[in-house]
């Protein structure tokens, strides 16, 4: 499985805890004793996983950023 290493930052004003990031990206993603998510800060990471989880965000609350260049990956710059 290829992963990438990105950054990963959630906006936890915007998070409702709706639970897409967890059910998509189990082994990314996680719930605070708030229900809001939780995810490492950076890491190597399956991008597919990772991209649909942040895109099933209703809440769009999940941001994806390549952690070398600082670019963001999701949503696109």
């Amino acid at each position: 499985m290829q992963t990438k290493k990105f950054r990963i930052a959630i906006d936890r004003g915007r998070c409702v805890g709706f639970g897409t990031c967890v059910d998509v990206a189990p082994g990314i993603f996680s719930f605070d004793d708030e229900g809001k998510a939780l995810a490492p800060h950076e890491g190597e990471f399956p991008p597919q996983r990772l991209l649909d989880a942040a895109k099933g965000c209703p809440a769009l609350a999940i941001l994806v950023l390549n952690a070398d260049s600082g670019d963001a990956v999701y949503p696109e710059g």
